[in-house]
């Protein structure tokens, strides 16, 4: 089983972004402050959130949500799995 990277430097280098550390601090910054209009690559970086702590990699997710085109379903709601991993349907091998 593959290693996933456990923070924010190793993990650019695992994904071979190096700008990945930027990336993140503009997403945080769009996050955080929702009334903020600007594009997030016009705030200056020193102006974002810094994060430099552990991260967790999962290569799966399962969403639950409400769709009010679909109320054959239980009340709406939709259960959904989100698969990314490398060796998916054998690809990637």
């Amino acid at each position: 089983e593959h290693k996933h990277a456990k923070n924010v430097a190793a993990l650019a280098t695992e994904l071979n972004i190096p700008h990945f550390p930027s990336l993140l601090h503009y997403f945080l910054h769009s996050q955080l402050d929702l009334t903020d209009t600007h594009h997030p690559e016009e705030i200056p970086l020193e102006e974002c959130p810094f994060y430099d702590g552990k991260l967790h990699v999962y290569n799966s997710a399962c969403s639950t949500f409400f769709v009010p085109s679909d109320l054959s379903s239980v009340h709406g709601m939709r259960r959904e799995h989100i698969r990314s991993c490398p060796v998916w349907r054998e690809e990637g091998l």
